[in-house]
């Protein structure tokens, strides 16, 4: 995808951490989902001051945020490498070399070797050298939508008043597994979605070296748009607490129809 499809693309799933944040801070046990920084912190505070329950919902969401991050890297990162030739390949190939004679490897057999490498060949494996097609983010995003699809049916069950329950642990750890796989999904793509305080950091610097102006601003759209998200959420949370979780489910399926009505770019699907 190109820098502004990504931009976008980036700036819409922001708006969806800072949803899901504000509903897991405010509702889900006053911890953050997405943000392990903050989490550790309340778990050393609950830790420090014997109060078991806190320390154990920290430790629930940054549960479920690795979680999450270890099953969308998977889906977003593929193989690096081809398998392993097997012998008989490798005996194969030495006898070929080997019957040649000199000049093998220049010319047209040369140019054979070189083909068979750059189409594939046994390298099918081997996927833009470990960068994410359109079809992995893709699959990432579909995976995101269905999963914040289930925790906003199960905050409309409660009614957006999990209380002290399980459900209130139930819907914390899906949110923080669906932050951690969309951290893992804008770690490919060259940005941070849920932890924004090196972008802020960046903006901050670049304004303070006399930078551009577009290097300063670039980056603060998606701190923007993590304030819009928050903004959003408390805004239907406090008119209907039912219907909160729609806001970053609607960030989120407009980020998957976003990446699908992008122009097709030749090798990118």
């Amino acid at each position: 995808m190109g820098p502004r499809w990504t931009a976008v693309l980036l700036a819409l799933l922001t708006a969806c951490a800072g949803g899901v944040d504000l509903l897991s801070v405010v509702v889900l046990g006053g911890v953050f989902s997405g943000v392990i920084t903050g989490d550790l912190i309340h778990v050393g505070h609950g830790l420090g001051t014997a109060a078991w329950g806190a320390a154990g919902t920290a430790a629930a969401a940054i549960g479920g945020f690795g979680a999450g991050v270890a099953v969308w890297t998977r889906i977003v990162t593929p193989p690096l490498t081809a398998p392993a030739n097997t012998g008989a390949d490798t005996g194969a190939r030495t006898s070929a070399s080997a019957g040649a004679g000199p000049g093998a490897g220049t010319g047209a057999g040369a140019g054979a070797d070189a083909s068979t490498d750059a189409s594939g060949g046994e390298n099918t494996a081997v996927t833009r050298d470990g960068q994410p097609t359109a079809r992995h983010v893709t699959g990432a995003l579909i995976a995101e939508v269905a999963l914040l699809a289930a925790f906003t049916v199960g905050w409309a069950l409660v009614a957006g008043r999990p209380g002290s329950t399980p459900a209130q642990i139930a819907l914390l750890v899906t949110a923080a597994v669906a932050m951690g796989g969309q951290s893992a999904l804008a770690r490919v793509l060259g940005g941070s979605t849920t932890y924004l305080t090196g972008t802020f950091t960046a903006a901050i610097a670049t304004l303070a070296t006399g930078g551009p102006a577009a290097a300063v601003l670039n980056p603060l759209v998606r701190p923007a748009s993590l304030l819009l998200g928050a903004v959003a959420a408390t805004l239907v949370l406090t008119a209907a607490p039912w219907a909160a979780a729609l806001v970053p489910m609607a960030c989120v399926t407009a980020a998957l129809l976003w990446r699908c009505a992008r122009p097709r770019q030749e090798g990118g699907d």
